[in-house]
């Protein structure tokens, strides 16, 4: 906890409720009190919250993530660039060079997410961008000769950014269906809750529809 001179290392999140902004909520630090009621120290608030790499935004959506993973994607990249944009190497172990070490960094932890189409444009936009720069091409040559991104897809022997998501996501999917009831990952995937959700609850990209009506998913 800290003090009035210097920052807590634990830090406390408010999310705001439905149609409120996080400037509406009460977000001082927090004064931590002993068992005999002495100050113990002061707990600040964040807005995005680091936990074991991820970025919990107080918004609860994705995008802090998607951008970070982005960018950590780039700095991998240009890292790697003197080798996945070496015209000595071949194309196809140029590819595997890539989707082994820059992919894994971009895609990692999208099992969890819940990518909205704009938020998905970021890694297919990184992806295309990478493509291009392992075959020696830039956005105005594919455009002027109308080279397909599948055509440079082919030629480093990889798949789109959503294929490898998808895989991603039936083998999430898989793992936790074959876990016993008794676990709360199988528990809180096949739970429904047994009334309507609040209006303007979350956005509605973010919302998984349930096939009975005035169901929603927790």
């Amino acid at each position: 906890m800290g003090s009035g001179a210097t920052a807590s290392k634990m830090d406390a999140r408010y999310c705001p409720p439905t149609r409120l902004s996080y400037d509406d909520g009460d977000t001082t630090p927090l004064t931590v009190f002993g068992p005999n009621g002495e100050g113990l120290g002061l707990v600040s608030f964040t807005m995005v919250l680091k936990y074991l790499g991820f970025l919990v935004h107080h918004s609860l959506t994705s995008d802090a993530n998607v951008t970070k993973r982005v960018k950590s994607a780039a700095a991998a990249f240009g890292s790697l660039r003197s080798v996945l944009c070496n015209y000595a190497l071949s194309e196809p172990l140029r590819g595997a060079v890539y989707s082994s070490l820059v992919l894994t960094i971009l895609l990692c932890g999208s099992e969890v997410r819940c990518l909205r189409e704009d938020l998905f444009a970021k890694p297919r936009a990184f992806h295309s961008s990478c493509c291009r720069a392992m075959c020696w091409r830039t956005m105005a040559s594919t455009i002027g000769h109308h080279i397909p991104s599948k055509q440079l897809y082919k030629r480093l022997g990889i798949a789109p950014v959503d294929q490898y998501y998808h895989r991603r996501l039936l083998r999430w999917a898989g793992s936790v269906s074959r876990m016993p009831m008794t676990r709360a990952p199988r528990q809180l995937l096949t739970c429904w809750c047994g009334r309507a959700s609040p209006a303007h609850r979350q956005p509605a990209n973010d919302v998984w529809p349930h096939p009975e009506e005035g169901t929603s998913p927790m």
